[in-house]
């Protein structure tokens, strides 16, 4: 049964990204992700092209996906910003 809430596209891509951060230099496979989330592979396919198109994930040599380094220099950007206000 799907929850409107939960299974709405932006919540699935928090959640990926999320997943994706424990494993951050090998990697989920598409099916690991879906089975993880209790989506279709198919869906987690569209989700990832849109997370890959945008530049948070990419996927390795070995066709799994992993989170790419944007987050953290999203937090660097925000963490510098903090500092250098007066």
């Amino acid at each position: 049964m799907r929850h409107p809430t939960t299974d709405a596209p932006p919540i699935r891509a928090l959640k990926i990204v999320e997943l994706l951060f424990q494993r951050v230099l090998d990697g989920f496979s598409n099916k690991e992700i879906a089975d993880a989330l209790g989506c279709s592979p198919s869906t987690i396919c569209r989700d990832l092209a849109m997370l890959e198109s945008t530049g948070w994930v990419r996927r390795l040599e070995t066709n799994r996906w992993a989170i790419t380094e944007k987050p953290a220099a999203l937090m660097q950007a925000v963490s510098y910003t903090h500092l250098t206000l007066p």
